[in-house]
């Protein structure tokens, strides 16, 4: 049974930010079962969903897009 992840886009500052909210499974009558994990909220320009195919494993995250590690919070300070 193929699997697809179905992704919906986000632009923000000129970029266009992907999120997995679900899977499609090719059916053998040709076509294909939904499952979803969240549901898209349309937008002003309504709202598209895509179906591709899914990534590798050792594709999932590009490390040098992932945000830098966070520093350790020191107990002493309070920050407000």
């Amino acid at each position: 049974m193929k699997r697809y992840d179905i992704i919906v886009g986000r632009d923000s500052n000129g970029k266009t930010y992907w999120t997995r909210i679900g899977a499609a499974f090719q059916r053998e009558n040709g076509g294909f079962s939904l499952s979803f994990d969240a549901l898209p909220i349309p937008g002003e320009n309504g709202c598209r969903a895509l179906m591709v195919e899914p990534k590798s494993p050792d594709r999932q995250r590009d490390p040098a897009r992932q945000a830098p590690p966070r520093g350790n919070i020191d107990d002493d300070v309070i920050p407000f």
